[in-house]
């Protein structure tokens, strides 16, 4: 396609204002059920970043956690609010890992399939982790599949790492999905 992408990732800072990252964070954030609030806040600040650069034409890939996937009222709000938010929805791309696809099946395809009609690009993250992979790839409406970094760091050192992501990129392109990698 060619265009480029960034990801967008959120940190927080402690008290002496260094960052922490992610994994020291979202399990309390997700015991304590405050997931989707993050989701929807960081779709917010991207939605206002991208009124505040209208010219660039990158695409904005947002995770989107396994809380609000298991939530209408959440799903509900994110669809409502990229409804009325006033950017080019085809440069956000929500992404949701496999694990999570696969846990909300029913609520993740009709959700991503919502995404896709208001403009929006759709990504399975972290592809090659799940046990029935690609048997989920024919069943979700998507646009990209990104390859699980296990398999990608190990491509050049391992022969079977570099055989998953070329089966993985083959049957991608077959079903007319783009690959990241």
């Amino acid at each position: 396609e060619g265009r480029h992408h960034i990801e967008i990732l959120i940190r927080l800072k402690d008290e002496a204002e260094e960052a922490i990252l992610p994994m020291a964070f979202i399990p309390t954030a997700e015991r304590y059920g405050l997931m989707s609030k993050i989701d929807f806040y960081v779709l917010e600040k991207t939605c206002q970043f991208l009124r505040d650069h209208p010219l660039d034409h990158y695409i904005y890939s947002i995770n989107i956690s396994g809380q609000t996937l298991s939530s209408t009222v959440d799903m509900e709000r994110i669809t409502s609010f990229l409804q009325s938010c006033e950017v080019d929805l085809g440069r956000i791309c929500i992404e949701v890992t496999e694990t999570v696809a696969i846990a909300n099946l029913e609520n993740a395809t009709q959700f991503l399939k919502q995404l896709q009609n208001l403009g929006c690009y759709v990504a399975l993250d972290d592809f090659g982790t799940g046990l029935s992979s690609f048997s989920y790839l024919k069943n979700l409406p998507l646009d990209y599949i990104k390859i699980d970094g296990s398999f990608v760091k190990d491509m050049v050192s391992e022969k079977s790492s570099l055989m998953m992501v070329d089966a993985i990129h083959s049957v991608g392109k077959k079903l007319g999905l783009m690959t990241i990698a």
